[in-house]
């Protein structure tokens, strides 16, 4: 059944783009030569798409990034430049029946045009946006213990380095998470893109021990930790990293406050929650990570204070966001259940395209009291 939903979605992408591509030259080209350098462009950035799905172990880094963003942006732009196309031929058939356009071909052209300036535009700024990441300010107080008493925390989800996303990336990221002067950094899932290789030879290990957070750094594994391996090399690069993983384990950060870490969904056979709380105290204040928003409900029947979850990316790119609400209780965003209170981030680094359209990268900065 599975392989017969993917071909039938292939097959949907195929002649999707073909109509796209096959109406872009009717719009733009005439001549037999500014055809063929079209047609040899196109085939070229469908080239890019196929090696773009080449694992990042197979090609040189330096080659292997141009190719991506270059495959990516193609498909972005086909994306958003389809509704123009769509429009132009429901206009065209219209007048067909009822004559009421001078020039049919010309208006094809100004619609053509006035879609490439505008899906650029929007892809600029999608762009922009995805590189200049904002930070969500959260002020979570738990019911429970009440000392007076607060942790700052630093976290962040998906951010997904390797071969898009390597050294200039990580090392921002360092600096946005050291410029708050956290107690505490969490790693949300999703920390490695998919490829443990990419991320070892780039040395990103170094990068990632200059994070300062006195209280230490912790995180959980995401499914793409598994579509990496979640091997020795794996846990390997995280130990040099400095950051201490938690699979259906828990500590006691300052004798204080519970941080509960699940391993990934994609792990069919890990632990239930109600497990792993049974061996904490459950008068101490409680953060869970959780790599997928699934089942709100059970960290409010554990009675956890805040969970933090990413993977969703809010739908990176619209109308992403929409079928990503569709799915999930909560997509993006906060939310309140009972006492326990609930992050859902979007995601400081990307999957794919650099892109957020409709979305935002973020970080998140929370200041815990209890």
């Amino acid at each position: 059944m599975r392989i017969i939903i993917s071909f039938i979605i292939f097959a949907i992408l195929i002649a999707w783009g073909t109509y796209v591509v096959v109406r872009s030259e009717q719009t733009f080209f005439r001549s037999a030569k500014s055809k063929m350098v079209f047609r040899t462009v196109i085939i070229l950035l469908i080239l890019s798409v196929i090696l773009g799905t080449i694992p990042d172990n197979h090609l040189p880094i330096a080659i292997a990034k141009p190719i991506r963003f270059a495959s990516f942006s193609f498909l972005i732009f086909m994306l958003y430049y389809f509704p123009f196309v769509v429009i132009t031929d429901i206009v065209r058939a219209i007048n067909k029946r009822h004559p009421f356009l001078q020039n049919p071909q010309k208006f094809r052209f100004r619609v053509g045009v006035i879609g490439i300036i505008a899906v650029t535009s929007i892809m600029i700024v999608g762009n922009y946006r995805f590189n200049h990441p904002t930070k969500v300010y959260l002020d979570i107080e738990s019911t429970k213990s009440k000392q007076g008493k607060e942790l700052k925390i630093v976290a962040l989800s998906d951010v997904h380095l390797g071969i898009s996303l390597g050294e200039k990336a990580a090392k921002k990221y360092v600096n946005m998470i050291n410029a708050e002067k956290p107690d505490l950094v969490l790693f949300v899932g999703d920390l490695i893109d998919h490829s443990v290789p990419v991320v070892v030879q780039q040395n990103l290990d170094q990068q990632l021990r200059q994070i300062s957070a006195p209280l230490g750094v912790y995180g959980v594994l995401g499914n793409h930790e598994y579509f990496a391996g979640a091997g020795d090399d794996l846990f390997d690069f995280y130990r040099k990293s400095g950051i201490v993983i938690l699979r259906d384990t828990s500590v006691l950060i300052n004798d204080e406050v519970y941080l509960v870490g699940r391993d990934d969904a994609f792990n069919q056979h890990r632990k239930a929650l109600r497990q792993l709380m049974q061996s904490t105290d459950s008068s101490k204040p409680s953060i869970l990570l959780d790599h997928q928003p699934n089942h709100l409900r059970d960290a409010e029947e554990n009675n956890i204070d805040l969970q933090l979850s990413g993977h969703t990316h809010d739908g990176q790119v619209y109308p992403g966001n929409l079928i990503a609400a569709a799915m999930f209780e909560l997509s993006h965003g906060y939310k309140i259940k009972g006492n326990t209170h609930y992050y859902v981030s979007s995601g400081l680094g990307i999957w794919g395209p650099l892109y957020r359209i409709g979305t935002q990268s973020e970080l998140m900065v929370i200041r815990f009291r209890y």
